[in-house]
């Protein structure tokens, strides 16, 4: 059964075909994006027995990922489809390519098995300097006249369109990303932030219900005079 399964996934994968999408598109059907450093690859195995390689970052901007999900700025994982295991090869046509070291923006989605690199390689961009300038160039159509290369503070606006903020730089170890009040937009606080808000919000409570309880026993006074 497991063996049907890898086969019928590897025809799926082979059977993909990419073509170019705006950013707004690409960016609408994902769950986040990942500015980061790229630290090497490993393959697994998932718990349906599809083979999947699982490519490690480490981050330096963020942007909507999903409510309360602990970001390890050291150590993030995103993954796609195909990889060798017990040195058979699962194909996989529109999979992204990595170098140790290079600097990539991935377009990711999130699912039962992580975060995916959304559309293959379609969701890569190497980050490349051009003089004082940086540039998103994208793996899959890095001649494409929309989406092949473009400043990283242009793409970042269409980030703010998707997802209502900029990519967020991470300054400690490990962040929690929780939704805004407004509308269904992420935005990152620190773990010790988070605790602080909420201590500070306990406070708040303690305070009126202080409050209440004097004017309740002023009251009580007030009727027995």
């Amino acid at each position: 059964m497991v063996i049907l399964l890898n086969i019928f996934i590897s025809f799926q994968i082979l059977g993909s075909t990419l073509k170019p999408i705006t950013f707004d598109r690409q960016l609408k059907r994902a769950s986040g994006v990942i500015f980061g450093t790229f630290l090497g690859n490993n393959i697994k195995k998932t718990k349906d027995g599809a083979v999947i390689t699982e490519a490690s970052f480490k981050i330096k901007k963020v942007v909507g990922i999903e409510e309360r999900s602990v970001i390890n700025r050291k150590l993030f994982k995103v993954y796609y489809d195909g990889g060798v295991w017990n040195g058979v090869k699962f194909q996989n046509n529109i999979a992204p390519t990595f170098s140790v070291g290079k600097d990539y923006v991935v377009i990711v989605k999130d699912d039962a098995n992580g975060f995916k690199v959304a559309e293959g390689m379609l969701g890569v961009y190497a980050v490349e300097r051009k003089g004082a300038e940086k540039f998103v160039v994208s793996q899959a159509f890095p001649n494409d006249s929309d989406i092949g290369v473009t400043k990283v503070d242009q793409f970042d606006v269409w980030v703010k369109i998707a997802y209502g903020s900029y990519l967020q730089e991470i300054q400690s170890d490990k962040y929690i990303f929780k939704s805004r009040t407004s509308g269904g937009n992420r935005s990152p606080a620190s773990i010790s932030d988070q605790e602080k808000a909420s201590n500070s919000s306990n406070i708040h409570i303690l305070w009126y219900v202080l409050a209440i309880g004097a004017i309740g026993a002023f009251h009580i006074r007030s009727r027995k005079s």
